[in-house]
C-alpha cells in the first residue's frame, strides 16, 4: 500500500452498499457480529442505517435495489400467516425458530428466495 492510499486492507475495503455487507456477514459472521445471532444482525444493520442517515447518504445514492428487505416484512408477514400483525423480519424469524442461530441462517435462506420469488 502506498503512501496516498487512503483504502484499508482487507475484505472490509470490499464492502460498498447493504449487499456487500450481508454477503461478508453471512460468509464470516463472526468477523462481524459477536454472535451468530438474528439479533446480532439486526442491531448491526440498524447501526448502518443510523451511520447513513448521520452522514447524509441516501437510500437513493446507493444502488436503487440495495435495500434488500423492503418489502421483507410483507412478505414474512403473508408466508407465516401474519397478515396484518404489526411484526417486523426480525421477530418473525425469531418466533418461528428454534435459535437465535437457526433464524440468522433462515433469515439468508429466506431473503434469497423473497429476491428471487420478485
Amino acid at each position: 500500500m502506498s503512501e496516498g492510499d487512503v483504502t484499508q486492507p482487507g475484505r472490509v475495503a470490499f464492502v460498498h452498499s447493504v449487499r456487500d455487507l450481508l454477503r461478508e456477514i453471512r460468509e464470516r459472521p463472526a468477523l462481524w457480529l459477536n454472535a451468530k445471532t438474528l439479533t446480532g444482525l439486526k442491531c448491526l444493520l440498524m447501526g448502518y442505517e443510523v451511520a447513513c442517515a448521520v452522514h447524509d447518504i441516501a437510500e437513493s445514492d446507493q444502488l436503487p435495489d440495495d435495500v434488500p428487505w423492503e418489502g421483507f416484512s410483507e412478505w414474512l408477514a403473508r408466508r407465516y400467516d401474519k397478515v396484518g400483525w404489526t411484526v417486523d423480519w426480525h421477530r418473525l424469524l425469531v418466533e418461528h425458530s428454534r435459535s437465535q442461530e437457526e433464524a440468522f441462517d433462515r433469515f439468508f435462506e429466506l431473503l434469497a428466495e423473497y429476491e428471487s420469488s420478485g
